[in-house]
């Protein structure tokens, strides 16, 4: 049920004749309705404001940025970037993760 009202959402926040919403009122809606579900969350956020581009944001991606909060485990390990299932900011998503990982545990090691 959570996931239709998700789905719903996009439509109801679009303008009419558009097939995108802007990325301000997708980070807005996403701050309410995913820390919740998506541990990743306060990643995510850090990926749009580092290295998410765009000013709008599309339904393909919108409807599955739920799917992979909900399916996707916190360490990433069932992320499967070959699958072609994901749309390819998500796969950015997922390398913007890989390498802050590798980083903080590199850091880790040289600090000790």
């Amino acid at each position: 049920m959570y996931r239709a009202l998700y789905i719903w959402m996009f439509d109801y926040i679009k303008e009419a004749n558009r097939k995108t919403i802007a990325k301000e009122y997708a980070e807005h809606l996403w701050s309410v309705m995913l820390p919740a579900v998506f541990p990743l969350y306060p990643k995510w956020t850090e990926f749009l404001d580092t290295k998410y581009e765009s000013t709008v944001v599309k339904r393909d991606l919108w409807n599955c940025l739920y799917d992979f909060a909900i399916e996707i485990k916190d360490d990433l390990t069932n992320y499967d970037r070959h699958s072609g299932a994901w749309p390819v900011v998500i796969d950015e998503f997922y390398d913007f993760c890989a390498h802050s990982d590798a980083n903080n545990n590199n850091q880790q090691t040289q600090e000790h």
